[in-house]
C-alpha cells in the first residue's frame, strides 16, 4: 500500500522493518518541504520485503494518478474548470468544427457557473498546463526512481538484521 503523507521528517528511517517480529517493512521517499519544516513524503507499507521493481511499479503508479488530477484541476481566468478526457475532446472538436468561442462548465468559489471563453486563449493556456504538469510529474518520477535505487542499495540487505536504519 501507498500513501501520502505530511508530517514525516527527512531524517525518519528510509526503509525499515516496522516489527522486528513481523514481517512489515516501511519504505519513505519523496520527501518535500510543503511548509517551514513540515514535510510530505510517499510511504509505502508492506507485509512482505518488496523488492525495488514492486516499490518502483507502486510509486509511479501513485505519481501518474496525482499527474492526471494535477491536470484535471486547471484553474483559468479565476475560475476552476475540470479538464476531463471529455472536457478535453469537446475542446478539440469545437477547435476542428471552426468555432472561436464555446460554453463551458467552471466553478467559482466551489459554485458552478457557465462561462464563454475564446478557443484560442483557453487552448493556449490549457495546453501550457498540461504540458507544465507532464515535465514535472516526469521530472519527480526521474527522481524518485534515482532515490528509490539509492534506497535499496543501501538498506536492503541491512533491513532484517536492524529494526530501523
Amino acid at each position: 500500500m501507498i500513501s501520502k503523507e505530511i508530517g514525516y521528517s527527512p531524517n525518519a528511517p528510509k526503509f525499515y522493518k516496522y516489527n522486528p517480529n513481523k514481517e512489515i517493512y516501511c519504505i519513505n521517499f519523496g520527501f518535500k518541504e510543503i511548509e517551514d519544516q513540515q514535510y510530505s513524503c510517499y510511504h509505502v507499507i508492506c507485509n512482505y520485503k518488496p523488492s525495488l521493481e514492486e516499490v518502483k511499479d507502486m510509486a509511479m503508479d501513485f505519481i501518474n494518478s496525482e499527474i492526471t488530477n494535477d491536470i484535471i484541476a486547471f484553474s483559468y481566468n479565476g475560475y476552476k474548470i475540470w479538464l476531463t478526457l471529455e472536457n478535453q475532446n469537446d475542446f478539440l472538436i469545437a477547435k476542428a468544427a471552426g468555432l472561436t468561442e464555446m460554453k463551458i462548465k467552471a466553478e467559482l468559489d466551489n459554485n458552478p457557473v457557465y462561462i464563454y471563453v475564446e478557443l484560442s486563449d483557453f487552448g493556449q493556456a490549457m495546453a501550457q498546463h498540461i504540458n507544465s504538469v507532464l515535465e514535472a510529474g516526469r521530472i519527480l518520477k526521474d527522481n524518485i526512481n534515482e532515490e528509490l535505487t539509492d534506497i535499496f542499495n543501501t538498506y536492503a540487505e541491512k533491513i532484517d538484521t536492524e529494526t530501523s536504519i
